[in-house]
């Protein structure tokens, strides 16, 4: 989820990924596992989010950010962590849900069952996903 919303949208993207899956358990049929399912159904929806997240900034006004105060010297607890949701939001959402699946812990077989790909495909999608993920942690002058 830190890979399609940061900040307070993160909350609003788990309801809407739980009002998915809700939605969708009727029509589970069970030719798939239950993990494969659940993740195509959130990932359909964080897909969704992200064409939609134009159109809802639009229509939102400037709203109140509250200041955070941080000394120069001072790093973030987690910021490899940080730095690595903000360079694969940068990414194409289809290699978002892929980099994110793989995170999680998905063969590569689980992951192209859930797009609709061969694993071979997914492998090699992932390892130009890392190499532009290396690339773009570099170019922000920090490493991993």
């Amino acid at each position: 989820m830190n890979a399609f919303a940061s900040g307070t949208d993160q909350d609003d993207l788990m309801q809407e990924m739980m009002i998915c899956l809700w939605k969708a358990l009727p029509v589970f049929r069970g030719d798939s596992k239950e993990s494969t399912f659940t993740y195509r159904v959130v990932n359909n929806c964080a897909l969704t989010w992200i064409r939609g997240q134009n159109r809802r900034r639009a229509r939102e006004t400037k709203a109140f950010k509250e200041p955070t105060f941080q000394t120069e010297t001072e790093e973030p607890k987690n910021w490899r962590l940080e730095l690595l949701y903000e360079c694969i939001r940068e990414l194409p959402s289809v290699d978002r849900s892929i980099i994110t699946m793989s995170l999680d812990g998905l063969n590569h077989s689980e992951i192209g069952e859930v797009l609709g790909s061969s694993g071979n495909a997914v492998a090699v999608r992932i390892h130009r996903i890392r190499k532009q993920l290396s690339e773009t942690i570099e170019r922000k002058g920090k490493t991993i």
